[in-house]
This record gives structure tokens, sequence and C-alpha cells, in this order.
């Protein structure tokens, strides 16, 4: 409110002969979005039989034509096939071997880690009066709202994402329900934002899987995750207003803005270092576009 912002609009003046392709080519070169895909890529579990028998592993890949592998399980989060979200210790143990078995099936092999934007692990056995929280029953994966009571339960948790939660606009709390290794899991909706808690453990776990795991890089699921509104804070832009009378009636964070500094810093310190990273969903900033990412949707 008060405030002014600018539109930037660009013109291309184009041949008459040209046709879509000569316009989108002048887009990328003028945004400098032209990156070298190091594809094909794949998922690949770590835990698949095959890392134990060398010559059909070597086959498979030669098959594939694979130039990336993104291993699962996911870091903190999904474990697949698993019946527990890994520890730090069982993750690194389990990805170095299969790694070592994928780069020694193919050299050039580029192998990287899995970890997630907007869910993060909650351990009910962890939090008093966790048995009070949603538990994911059967079926495919799912999405809760929060009782009241629940909602309590988690804040009082102490849990460090309180700060990073995708609140609904009466104040719901969404988390998700699945079941893995025959056992219950369940994740809370998070969202990464300057200074809160899933900001820097982005950055945390990029730096555990290439630092401490010594992977090629790290593929980065929902990165933009454009399909929320949360009423947590807002984003400074994002606004419901009314027609009749152009007053303001909600502000929100649209994660298409929110997050942006968290995006161009990950993929920031994969250009600084050299690393492979592959990202779900597409830019939404010249910024984060203008550097080296693989990116689909």
């Amino acid at each position: 409110a008060g405030k002014r912002h600018a539109l930037k609009w660009s013109v291309y003046l184009l041949d008459p002969t040209a046709d879509v392709w000569d316009l989108i080519n002048r887009v990328r070169e003028d945004w400098g979005v032209n990156h070298t895909v190091l594809g094909p890529c794949s998922f690949f579990n770590a835990t698949d039989p095959i890392l134990k028998d060398p010559d059909r592993l070597k086959r498979r890949l030669q098959r594939m034509k694979l130039g990336i592998c993104m291993i699962s399980p996911w870091l903190d989060y999904d474990p697949v096939i698993m019946d527990h979200v890994l520890t730090r210790a069982e993750y690194k143990a389990l990805v170095v071997e299969a790694a070592e078995a994928l780069r020694a099936a193919d050299p050039k092999l580029k192998v990287i880690g899995c970890i997630e934007t907007d869910w993060i692990t909650v351990h009910p056995d962890k939090i008093r009066d966790g048995d009070k929280l949603p538990v994911h029953k059967s079926g495919a994966t799912g999405h809760a709202l929060l009782t009241d009571e629940q909602a309590k339960i988690l804040r009082a948790s102490g849990m460090p994402w309180l700060d990073s939660m995708v609140v609904g606009k009466a104040g719901q709390i969404r988390v998700e329900l699945y079941s893995r290794g025959g056992k219950p899991q369940l994740a809370l909706n998070v969202i990464p934002g300057v200074g809160n808690r899933q900001d820097g453990f982005l950055m945390e776990q990029a730096r555990f899987l290439c630092e401490d795991a010594g992977l090629d890089g790290f593929y980065i699921d929902e990165f933009v995750p454009f399909w929320y509104r949360s009423y947590h804070t807002w984003d400074g832009y994002t606004a419901d207003i009314d027609p009749v009378t152009g007053k303001i009636v909600a502000t929100y964070v649209h994660p298409g803005i929110y997050g942006l500094a968290t995006r161009v810093k990950l993929c920031q310190y994969v250009k600084d270092n050299g690393l492979v990273m592959v990202a779900n969903t597409y830019s939404s900033s010249l910024e984060a576009g203008g550097l080296p990412t693989m990116r689909f949707a």
C-alpha cells in the first residue's frame, strides 16, 4: 500500500519469416539461460540388488545411456522402501556404497542425492502427545489438516521448523501422510524463506550430500512450489484486492516470490563448486534461471 512497483516488458522485433523458435532463442540468449543438459537422468534406488552385480549394472547403464543418476532414498525424508527415515549415518553408508558401485560401472556417471523443498519429517515418538497426531492408515500418500488440538501439540513441540510452516488462511497446518516398509510416516508442509529454518536447512543438506557424502550434486523436489498460498507472513507483493474499493483485504506468501534468495543461493553454490543440480519446477526469476541447473516440471 502506498508504494510503487515497476513491471518491465521486452519487445523483440523479428524478421517476417521468423517462427516461434526464433523468438524463444532470442529470449533465451537475452536471459542468459542456455545451459548444457547433462542427460539422460533417472532415479535409482540405493537398495537396488543390481548394485551387487557389476556386470549386470554396467549393461543396464549402457542401455539407459545415463549421464546423471538421482539416487534415493531422500535425505532426511522419504525412505522409499525402508520402514524409517534414515539417520545421517545410515544414509551416508548406504549412498556412498551405491555411488561407488555406480561409478565403477561408469566412471563418467554423475551421482547426485535427493532432497525435498517443502516437506520435513515429523517424528511423533519424539513429541509429547505425538500419538494424537494423524496417522496414515492405507492407500496412497495423502494430506491432512491438523485439528486445533493437534496444531497445539505440534506448536508446543519446539520443532525448529515452526517458522517455516505453510499456514492456511484460517491458520490451518497441513501434513503429509504416507507409509513405507509397512510403517506410517509423517511430514510437515514447510517453505523456505530468508532467515527461516528451512532456508538454512536446505543449504546444510546440500553441503552434507556434496562435501560429506562425496556426491556430485543434488536433485531438489518441488523447488518452486507455486501451488501454495501461505498466510504465515507476507512476501511484500502478493495480496487480494477488493475490486470495488481497491483496498487490500489479505496479504500472503506466493512461493514464486518468497524463497527467491534461498533458490539463488543453492544454485550459486552448485555453480561455484562445479556440481550438478537437477530441480523439479521451472525458475521464477531471471537470477536463478541464469545459473546452470537442469529443470523439469
